[in-house]
This record gives structure tokens, C-alpha cells and sequence, in this order.
């Protein structure tokens, strides 16, 4: 087990997901990510607390290889949801859990996809179209997961709340 610490500061701008008020750094949190390439590897990130001057809530920046609530990083739960790899560092508990959450909160995923689609193009997305945004995502996306995620914190969806997008 190897330990590194990492600070993240965002390049894009921020805005408040919720008002779209202006942010301003408060203070840092540190958090721990399991990286389970081909061994475990914790890293420690300190990341910057942001406060809305307009809402006052507090939001806190992060990279888009977490997912919210997360200790795993996103690619390792992208890789179970996708039963694409093993994962032999998380346990069976953990691992039933991140499938059992996506599998009951993926209506409501692509639902805010859709959303995001017929704001994106300016038009209601149609009906009777047959492919799912999120499976067609989840095919031709490799990093899905992130992309996302990203898409719908910064857009103000609540769901990456409730499942951690699970990201």
C-alpha cells in the first residue's frame, strides 16, 4: 500500500450547482481514494471546500476520478457496474452494493440524460426512440462513468446525491 497526497484545483471555473452563484475557496478537506489497478494504491487528496457567496452552501471540488460518498475511484466502480474486470481488493458486500444502487437508480439516470440531451439540442428528446442515452453511453463512452457524473453535477441533478453517482 503506497500513500501520496495530491492537491486538486480545478482549471474550469466554478459555479454553485444549485444557484449558479460564484464560488470562493473556504478551507480543504482531505480524503482518502483506493486505486485497485494491479495493487491497492491509497492517495490522499486534499480538496478545496467551496462557498456560494449567493446561496451559501458549501460544495467541495472534486476530480473526476472520485465519485461523490465514494472511497473507490470511479474507474474501479465503472468496471463493476460493466462486469468488465474482477475486483479482488473491494469486498462481495461492497461490490453487490454498487451494482444493486445502479441498478435501481438507472431509470432515473437516464432520465436526467435525457434531460441533459433535449437541453443540450434545444428540442424534447424523442418518445418512441428505442436505444437508451445511458446504455449507448456505457458502449461507446470508456470513461461513461466520469462523463456522467460531471454532466450532472454541474447541471444541477440532485441524483449523484443519492447514488454517489453510483460517480
Amino acid at each position: 500500500m503506497i500513500n501520496q497526497i495530491f492537491f486538486i484545483k480545478s482549471k474550469e471555473s466554478s459555479v454553485c450547482p444549485i444557484c449558479s452563484g460564484a464560488l470562493k475557496v473556504r478551507d480543504t478537506k482531505q480524503r482518502k481514494l483506493i486505486c485497485t489497478v494491479d495493487e491497492i494504491v491509497v492517495k490522499r487528496y486534499r480538496l478545496r471546500r467551496l462557498l456560494c457567496k449567493s446561496c451559501g452552501k458549501l460544495h467541495i471540488e472534486l476530480p473526476d476520478c472520485m465519485q461523490p460518498y465514494k472511497h473507490y475511484e470511479a474507474d474501479a466502480i465503472q468496471a463493476e457496474i460493466d462486469g468488465s474486470q474482477e475486483n479482488p481488493h473491494a469486498d462481495d458486500n461492497t461490490l453487490k452494493r454498487w451494482r444493486n444502487e445502479f441498478r435501481r437508480r438507472k431509470d432515473q439516470i437516464e432520465g436526467a440524460i435525457r434531460a441533459l440531451w433535449s437541453k443540450h439540442y434545444g428540442i424534447h428528446y424523442p418518445l418512441l426512440k428505442r436505444e437508451s442515452l445511458l446504455e449507448s453511453l456505457q458502449k461507446n463512452e470508456p470513461c461513461w462513468l466520469r462523463l456522467v457524473n460531471k454532466a450532472m453535477v454541474n447541471r444541477k441533478f440532485p441524483i449523484h446525491t443519492q447514488f454517489a453517482f453510483c460517480p
